[in-house]
């Protein structure tokens, strides 16, 4: 079938050297309208499938992926993968000081997870709230380690509740 696309010049090889052999649409409204004509359901399975092949295969950064990967199991509706996936692009944004796109990362993984997820929500919030303080809005900062301070007293976590006592001081 692929080969029959490329004869019929719809798609085209990559000239890229890479371990794999990429394909991609000559024109963007031939992809577009073919992926406005797919399934609700089948468009949120190839997603999924495809953020699962993009981990397995695609070797190297995670930080690289994440946000790829992330946006694949967002669109899959797979939103703990999705959370995950965001706020490991998210830590790889912020050790690049791009701040903007890290708290962007943040707040989306953050807003994806669950209250079984305290300890990452906890770590969330104390990266958030380093993030606003670097970039000097402290009012944001502020509410993100009181945030962090109420989920390390609800599971009772010490450490975590000194630190974040440690930042708001």
């Amino acid at each position: 079938m692929l080969e029959s696309l490329e004869r019929k010049d719809m798609i085209r090889r990559s000239r890229e050297q890479t371990s794999l052999e990429q394909m991609y649409f000559k024109h963007r409204i031939e992809r577009r309208q073919l992926y406005d004509a797919m399934a609700g359901q089948d468009k949120q399975r190839y997603h999924r499938l495809l953020a699962q092949w993009i981990e397995r295969t695609v070797v190297g950064d995670e930080d690289a992926i994440a946000e790829v990967v992330a946006s694949h199991f967002d669109r899959a509706r797979c939103l703990d993968h999705a959370a995950r996936r965001y706020i490991t692009a998210a830590n790889g944004a912020r050790l690049r000081y791009a701040n903007a796109r890290a708290i962007e990362l943040y707040l989306k993984g953050s807003s994806y997870l669950s209250d079984a997820d305290v300890e990452l929500k906890i770590e969330t919030f104390l990266q958030l709230g380093n993030v606003y303080d670097m970039v000097g809005e402290y009012d944001q900062a502020l509410a993100y380690y009181r945030e962090m301070l109420r989920y390390a007293w609800l599971v009772g976590d010490e450490s975590k509740g000194g630190v974040a006592y440690n930042k708001i001081g």
